[in-house]
């Protein structure tokens, strides 16, 4: 009778694992999915003439048909979470960028041509998206300013609506990331009456709205928050590296957030040419800073100092290296 008991229950324990095991495989693979429409066109951008919110898309707002006056939003759905396909690290560019992680490259044809402009359209995803996981890029080609967000507009300027001549065309895009192709998508545009200085001030418009959006979502990088390392060297001190720093930014009102970090234990490292003979010496550790603007606005720096080889052993007088661009934040997010 205990064995009859037992054989029971181990077959509905078997029973129950072949059963719910497809369910849970079907649920997981449910979860990388915003909606319906991802669902069904993995590895597709889809475009349309109004801004796309992932998870309340409708197949019917999709497009492949726009004329020189129509807004271009896109979406490119993803067959797995970005988080699979590129882990991030400490990630930034010239203007450096920590409100955004992982960036997908979009290569463009044109009526079955593969174009290379004077830079390649980058696609950002943002901070929200990559820390939930998202399957799926959201990026705007054409977007009204109201309700821009977008990134570097002025590069679909330049690697795409320069190049069309009037009349009707196709234009693929291919997203990759991380060298991998994630998505791919098309569509016809009449660029009959196309006015290419209209475009350009659309895309300039939308540049300056979407820094200031990006500048409140930024937020005070980690190297603030690490032990400051003042140089040994006089030359090198905390207070005459600000000074560097107010004479280098004239838009420069107050620096409120200073460091110094790194393992170096020396203060300068020299560059040489080709012969060995000196070139310049720079700081060795990172500088950086934030001040706050006459703009209202404050701005993340960081700098090296660096003087010129002037012969007979001597350099000249320090001056600041700039590392990256001026990077905008609120400054009610310096803390």
């Amino acid at each position: 009778m205990k064995k009859s008991i037992i054989s029971i229950f181990m077959v509905a324990a078997l029973l129950l694992t072949y059963l719910v095991s497809p369910l849970s495989t079907v649920a997981a693979a449910d979860s990388i999915y915003a909606s319906d429409v991802h669902k069904n066109n993995v590895g597709k951008i889809l475009f349309s003439e109004s801004g796309i919110k992932a998870g309340k898309e409708t197949a019917g707002q999709f497009t492949d048909k726009f004329t020189a006056d129509s807004k271009i939003y896109a979406i490119a759905y993803l067959d797995k979470k970005v988080q699979s396909i590129e882990k991030i690290g400490q990630k930034f560019d010239d203007t450096y960028i920590p409100y955004e992680t992982v960036q997908a490259v979009a290569t463009l044809s044109i009526d079955g041509m593969e174009y290379y402009g004077n830079s390649t359209p980058i696609i950002p995803m943002n901070i929200q998206d990559y820390q939930s996981n998202k399957a799926y890029f959201t990026f705007e080609i054409v977007p009204d300013p109201k309700d821009t967000v977008g990134y570097n507009l002025t590069t679909w300027y330049e690697n795409l609506f320069i190049l069309l001549g009037s009349g009707e065309h196709e234009v693929t895009i291919d997203l990759s990331l991380n060298n991998q192709k994630i998505a791919s998508g098309s569509f016809n545009i009449d660029w009959t009456n196309g006015d290419l200085e209209k475009l350009k001030k659309n895309a300039e418009d939308c540049n300056k709205i979407a820094t200031d959006y990006r500048a409140n979502l930024r937020k005070m990088p980690a190297q603030f928050s690490q032990k400051h390392k003042p140089y040994k060297d006089a030359s090198l001190s905390d207070k005459n590296i600000k000074a560097l720093i107010t004479k280098t930014y004239p838009n420069l009102k107050k620096i409120t957030k200073f460091v110094t970090i790194g393992k170096s234990t020396t203060s300068w490292y020299v560059e040489k040419d080709d012969y060995d003979y000196p070139v310049a010496k720079y700081s060795t550790n990172e500088t950086w800073a934030i001040y706050q603007a006459t703009d209202g606005w404050s701005y993340i720096i960081q700098v090296k100092v660096k003087c010129d080889y002037e012969g007979f052993g001597v350099y000249g007088e320090p001056y600041i290296d700039p590392v990256i661009y001026p990077a905008k934040i609120a400054t009610k997010n310096v803390k």
